[in-house]
């Protein structure tokens, strides 16, 4: 991870290889760190983070490649991205100080989250698996819970196997560390992302029966009418009128012979057809 003051104009991607620089070409026919295709989804994952908290270094890189689009519109920024990507205009780009590249967890945490997403969610939360040296910064920004190694890596597992990565299940649980690990240590940390709990309601006073009884909602119910010869065949289009508890009402049945009366209430009802259709045949 890149240490930066506020002042520090760069675009940063914080890519599983480590940070790279969105920056214009130097020079003509420069060739970037990382080729970006359409579609790259660990490329556009990245440049969604990167909108969410350095929307103004962004804007301030497209305008100096000429792309003038609005500040609040993070869709219009995030294409016109990529077609600068794409047209050769703005280039994925080595900083001097990246890490080792030759570590074989790169690969296989790469293809994880292709499949997965940056963010996965297992047993109805949601994961972020991210470099040790970065999972403070993601913790401070995204509110995040660091989780022990050994439960990081039988999660991981489950979700590599869910996501039909098998192959990658050794590799990937054999570079998952824990956050408080010797900095010579290297690999990564998955984070959790809390799952909101909704605070109880409670009385300000006691309350009886006998005072929650007229803030209680009566229930109401559901009658279905099915109408039908005793052959089975259906009364249908047929007037009736039904009477009950809630008072006398009228309706019509449908071709089938059913109707449904809802917000009715409970209790015997009488139902009457007066001009009772004739059984054809």
């Amino acid at each position: 991870m890149i240490r930066r003051s506020p002042d520090d104009p760069r675009v940063i991607l914080d890519t599983l290889r480590g940070p790279f620089e969105l920056r214009r070409p130097r020079f003509p026919g420069e060739t970037p760190a990382i080729e970006y295709h359409a579609g790259d989804i660990i490329i556009e994952q990245c440049l969604d983070e990167v909108l969410t908290w350095q929307s103004m270094r962004v804007f301030d890189l497209l305008d100096r490649v000429g792309g003038f689009v609005s500040l609040t519109d993070s869709q219009a920024l995030r294409r016109t991205i990529l077609d600068s990507l794409s047209a050769g205009w703005l280039i994925v780009a080595t900083i001097e100080g990246n890490g080792d590249k030759g570590d074989p967890g790169w690969d296989a945490v790469d293809a994880f989250r292709a499949a997965v997403g940056r963010t996965f969610r297992h047993g109805g939360a949601a994961y972020r698996l991210v470099f040790r040296e970065d999972a403070d910064l993601v913790r401070r920004e995204g509110g995040y819970d660091a989780i022990s190694a050994m439960h990081a890596q039988r999660i991981v597992a489950a979700a590599a196997k869910e996501a039909k990565l098998p192959g990658l299940v050794e590799t990937l649980v054999a570079h998952i560390v824990d956050l408080n690990s010797p900095a010579s240590q290297h690999g990564f940390v998955l984070l959790r992302k809390p799952i909101p709990v909704a605070r109880p309601q409670v009385a300000t006073q006691p309350l009886t029966p006998s005072q929650l009884a007229p803030q209680a909602t009566p229930r109401s119910h559901r009658l279905i009418l099915e109408v039908a010869f005793a052959d089975g065949t259906a009364v249908g289009n047929a007037a009736y009128e039904l009477a009950g508890p809630g008072g006398p009402c009228q309706g019509r049945l449908d071709p089938k012979g059913s109707a449904v009366w809802s917000e009715v209430k409970r209790g015997a009802y009488t139902l009457t057809i007066p001009n009772l259709p004739k059984k054809e045949g």
